[in-house]
């Protein structure tokens, strides 16, 4: 994903200095609108891994079939404001120029929305059972797609109109498409068995040893303590080719909601607070618009790679707490952490130290006269990603791990707190009331980051999340019901 987007935008900056200011703003306003929706789909993966972990693979497809179903009609409904594009960008206030390549560039990524939103719902599948090359070729194959049609179709190239700054939207849409398809076709092959609830069953006979093991409630931080039994359930079975999973499922459909919800929300504040700032560049010129837009793509090679560990604490986390074992929770979460921080070190350090490598895949087919207008505020910039980088991981990371509890309101409410009061309002005040300039707008970005970091690295310590999950308490059975084959077995405890 990372390679995508830097990709992306380094052949718009080729391209032209006005689709290099462009591009981010309307990806911004893009990921406003779509950030709640993919906050709600992807937290499928909390589900699937506490599903998991508990043993109890046959919800693990309905799950999964929620969110696709919430993934389409979102994907869909998105597709509505594609009328309104030159109208939401003319309030912003940019260069008309500007304005016209974000509204185009808007409506041609608009429509990657739908088949985004559905491989990332398919990808919560084989994320949350620890299947993540699946998710990593998925990627890849989005990628590859999206980074030759982006050579073809934004300069003209094997035979394709010169779209420019259209073509970029539309070879991401269709990049997404393929993937979107194939993540699909993947999901259907990986149940061949029914075990997993995608097909429907005809025969589901569970045979293996039943063991003792603690769930605990799903209704917010509460837990009723008891024990509940849980099997270790190799399925002998037939599958009839019917999607079983995508049936609607009322209850489990509102447990998405109410956990993932917050989820969603809570990247809906921070990415409309990320937009604001975009935004509010722009009112100070095209030249700290296009510097900006080019050290948050660079800062994604900080960035992108975190969100990878992220998914992975979240899966582990929920993975553990399905197991009953919030100690290995915290030690999954600790092992990522050291592991994300070494790296995050080493690339800020050569932000530090060595821009100017950053900036030479921009330099390299780019004019100029035009990489002269924004290439010297660069550096200056990237030294507030090195001071803000360690702290944005932490805050990832460890909100991570709350999601993968459940504890997705607490994250949502300080990051609403923190986006208006560090970020939002004072960076208005400051270019609007106090006329400041760029580098006093990213001290505010910088103390939004360190705060979130402290406030997510504190929830973490305090073990609140310990005794949360989002899947239902499953009711103790009796012993012959559990095992009729084995009316005598005692229950035995699995050391997983």
């Amino acid at each position: 994903m990372t390679v995508q987007v830097f990709v992306d935008r380094m052949f718009l900056t080729w391209y032209s200095a006005g689709a290099t200011a462009a591009a981010i703003p309307a990806v911004c306003v893009l990921w406003v609108l779509l950030g709640p929706l993919n906050g709600i789909v992807s937290f499928a993966n909390t589900f699937v891994a506490q599903y998991h972990g508990a043993g109890r693979p046959e919800r693990i497809g309905p799950a999964v079939g929620q969110a696709i179903l919430f993934a389409v009609a979102g994907g869909a409904a998105m597709l509505t404001l594609a009328p309104a594009a030159r109208f939401i960008f003319g309030l912003v206030g940019h260069d008309p120029a500007v304005v016209e390549l974000e509204a185009v560039y808007f409506q041609t990524i608009l429509v990657s929305a739908a088949p985004m939103l559905v491989m990332n719902a398919v990808a919560c599948f084989f994320g949350g059972l620890g299947r993540t090359w699946v998710v990593l070729w998925l990627n890849v194959v989005a990628t590859v797609v999206n980074i030759v049609l982006d050579y073809a179709m934004i300069f003209g190239h094997w035979g394709f109109p010169e779209w420019g700054i259209a073509g970029a939207g539309l070879a991401t849409s269709i990049g997404y498409f393929v993937a979107a398809g194939l993540s699909l076709v993947l999901l259907w092959a990986a149940d061949e068995d029914g075990r997993y609830g995608v097909r429907r069953c005809t025969e589901n006979r569970r045979v293996g040893r039943v063991f003792e093991a603690h769930q605990l409630s799903v209704d917010d931080a509460s837990h009723d303590g008891g024990a509940s039994r849980r099997l270790d359930t190799p399925y002998a079975s037939t599958a009839e080719p019917i999607a079983h999973f995508l049936a609607p499922d009322a209850e489990l459909f509102r447990r998405l909601l109410r956990f993932g919800g917050p989820n969603g929300l809570m990247v809906f504040v921070d990415v409309l607070a990320w937009t604001w700032f975009v935004l509010l560049t722009g009112r100070l010129g095209m030249r700290e618009l296009a510097a900006s837009n080019v050290a948050f793509n660079i800062n994604m090679f900080a960035f992108g790679p975190i969100m990878g560990v992220g998914t992975a604490v979240q899966i582990l986390v929920g993975q553990r707490l399905g197991e009953g074992r919030p100690e290995l929770a915290a030690r999954s979460t600790w092992s990522a952490f050291w592991l994300a921080f070494v790296y995050t070190a080493v690339l800020g350090a050569g932000y530090l130290l060595a821009p100017d490598l950053f900036l030479l895949p921009f330099r390299a087919n780019t004019a100029p006269e035009e990489f002269a207008v924004w290439s010297e505020l660069v550096p200056v910039l990237l030294r507030y990603v090195t001071i803000y980088a360690l702290f944005d991981m932490a805050a990832f990371l460890f909100a991570s791990a709350l999601r993968g509890a459940g504890d997705t309101r607490f994250v949502m409410v300080v990051t609403l707190g923190l986006a208006l009061g560090v970020m939002v309002v004072p960076s208005y005040v400051a270019v609007e009331i106090l006329s400041a300039n760029l580098f006093v707008t990213w001290c505010f970005v910088a103390a939004y980051v360190m705060a979130l970091g402290g406030a997510f690295f504190a929830r973490f310590q305090s073990g609140v999340w310990r005794s949360m999950r989002v899947i239902e308490t499953v009711p103790l059975l009796p012993e012959s019901d559990l095992c009729p084959d084995e009316p005598s077995a005692q229950p035995v405890c699995s050391d997983i």
